[in-house]
């Protein structure tokens, strides 16, 4: 196997592993706080960590697939869902606004 298909596979497989922590750590604080896990999942820090999980889920898989029309779609997936979050970063950063 060349290591460029490894690292194609560890990003997926990162990705999953952050996916499944980030939803896990929301399923503690659910229960931690007696609140919906919608409302939990929902949450910035929560979000963003599913986001950036499923960046390299898509990108791992992009260079993982052989097919080129599957993995342009996956290139697709990770670059809108990257947009999404450089989006939301900078919509949330603190203005900087000069005191008069």
């Amino acid at each position: 196997m060349a290591w460029g298909q490894v690292m194609a596979s560890l990003g997926w497989i990162l990705g999953l592993a952050i996916i499944v922590t980030a939803w896990s750590f929301g399923e503690a604080e659910a229960h931690k706080e007696k609140l919906p896990l919608t409302l939990v999942l929902r949450r910035r820090g929560v979000l963003r960590s599913i986001e950036t999980g499923l960046i390299f889920f898509f990108s791992g898989l992009c260079g993982s697939l052989k097919n080129p029309w599957l993995a342009a779609l996956s290139a697709a997936a990770a670059f809108i869902i990257f947009f999404l979050l450089i989006r939301d970063l900078l919509k949330t950063r603190p203005s900087s606004s000069k005191a008069s």
